[in-house]
């Protein structure tokens, strides 16, 4: 994106249509997906520990 050349203006409006068009791309791309479509979603609570049952060295606590 070249930039320097233009005003005040009409480099602010540039700049916010240049992160406009990365967000576009980056959520309404075809093809994209979400995580609805990565990740199955839960009906009941998981009970116990999920993710504090391990030290750091691998060993159970």
């Amino acid at each position: 994106m070249r930039i320097k050349s233009y005003g005040p203006e009409l480099k602010k409006e540039a700049i916010k249509e240049w992160y406009r068009e990365k967000e576009r791309e980056k959520y309404d791309g075809v093809g994209k997906r979400s995580s609805e479509d990565v990740w199955e979603s839960r009906d009941q609570k998981v009970e116990g520990e999920v993710f504090g049952g391990f030290r750091r060295d691998g060993e159970r606590k």
